[in-house]
């Protein structure tokens, strides 16, 4: 695991004990896992929830000794006990007394630190790896931990969206897809080429969908279905987005955390009526046998005399009109009939 030396800085000296205090943080996901008391004498860390200490009452304080003595760093209990929870989140803010040097045996002094002692207040931090210049007094200027945290991992995939079951799909012939209004069509989300070093706590899907009327599943909230049912009653283009977030577990024993990784896919369907798919497998039957048709001068144009070879170029344009007279006329009824 990942460790920093951090110096706490005197945030409230004292003529017999004195306030340390440091912000750490590194990066946006981040925990720490041990802190350990890299100086020579002993610290007193406050009790989560409490705004007064007692330096002589272990019931408000963790009491933590030298590592230099052998002493081992915050266990995960007692991390919990100061922090709330065995694997506190970075930022953290650290705050401990420390009894001020050559003091002689450390009592409560209820005229230089008063007991019970106030506990700073996490609002007085600043943002950043400090806290705030040194006041004077007969403290030592800092005193100096060891942190240990444990980093986010990297969880990487790519979620698509597939049909769940065959769905009777249309073709226009010219590689156009779409689906006939009153068609249902069931979809789930996959999650292709996931990359993690942790195991899998667990994955949630959140749709979304525009355009469509959802016949069975969730939409607009995170569940644990991935498939999604949809009535396609109303032509147009169907919107549909999926958010999937793949939960990771870091860690291990009671210091356990929970990853969030969420990637998003989205798919767009078009709708047709059975009259609009009609027109557009006329339209790309059209487009199809037509062929690129070069510009000709008009044969009444003076500005050039036909020569054989554009004679036989007409009798061709006449012959291609000829065949396709049918496909448009069967295009313009189809026009017509959509108007009405």
């Amino acid at each position: 695991m990942p460790n920093q030396l951090v110096n706490l800085i005197a945030d409230a000296p004292g003529t017999k004990y004195s306030w340390y205090r440091f912000h750490f943080e590194q990066g946006l996901d981040a925990w720490v896992t041990a802190i350990t008391n890299r100086t020579l004498g002993t610290l007193w860390f406050p009790r989560h929830g409490l705004q007064y200490v007692n330096v002589q009452d272990p019931a408000t304080v963790v009491r933590l000794e030298s590592s230099f003595s052998g002493a081992p760093p915050l266990s995960p209990e007692q991390l919990q006990a100061v922090y709330g929870s065995p694997i506190p989140r970075c930022p953290l803010d650290i705050a401990v007394i420390a009894a001020v040097p050559d003091a002689g045996v450390p009592q409560p002094d209820p005229e230089e630190f008063p007991d019970p002692i106030p506990v700073p207040s996490d609002d007085e931090s600043q943002a950043g790896n400090d806290v705030s210049d040194p006041l004077s007094g007969p403290a030592l200027p800092y005193l100096q931990v060891e942190v240990e945290y444990l980093l986010a991992t990297l969880v990487d995939f790519v979620p698509a969206i597939w049909p769940a079951r065959t769905t009777p799909v249309q073709d226009d012939g010219c590689g156009g897809r779409f689906y006939l209004t009153g068609a249902s069509i069931t979809l789930a989300a996959t999650v292709n080429a996931l990359v993690t070093s942790n195991p899998v706590g667990g994955t949630l899907y959140t749709w979304h969908v525009t355009g469509a009327q959802v016949a069975a599943g969730t939409v607009d909230m995170p569940s644990t279905n991935p498939a999604i049912t949809l009535q396609l009653a109303t032509p147009g283009t169907v919107r549909i987005t999926v958010d999937v977030d793949v939960r990771t577990t870091v860690g291990s024993g009671i210091q356990t955390v929970q990853q969030s990784t969420v990637r998003t896919a989205k798919l767009s369907l078009l709708v047709l009526t059975e009259s609009q798919a009609e027109l557009a497998q006329v339209l790309c039957r059209l487009f199809q046998e037509t062929l690129p048709i070069r510009r000709l001068v008009f044969p009444g144009d003076p500005a050039k005399r036909l020569s054989p070879a554009d004679t036989g170029q007409l009798h061709a344009l006449a012959v291609q009109v000829q065949e396709h007279a049918a496909t448009l006329a069967r295009l313009l009824d189809v026009v017509l009939r959509e108007r009405r």
